[in-house]
């Protein structure tokens, strides 16, 4: 029994983790234009490493509740 129950958390991890890849992936065909624009432009690439590398050094802080992951939060995540 413990058997299906591990294998039924990881097949809905990996449903939540293909959920969550479809917003970036809409929004990658629909602006795929201003999208390259804005990564040719060296001083908009800079900036933005520095903002995601102090979102990311800010995580190191932050301890998020223990919560179970939800369809809504893949989701969100994904829009991110």
């Amino acid at each position: 029994m413990r058997e299906h129950y591990r294998s039924d958390r990881h097949f809905r991890w990996v449903v939540y983790l293909l959920l969550g890849t479809l917003p970036a992936g809409v929004v990658g065909v629909l602006f795929n234009d201003p999208i390259e624009r804005a990564f040719s432009e060296p001083r908009i690439v800079a900036a933005m490493l520095l903002v995601t590398g102090t979102i990311l050094l800010l995580t190191r802080f932050i301890r998020p509740p223990q919560k179970e992951l939800t369809l809504l939060h893949a989701v969100l995540i994904g829009c991110a």
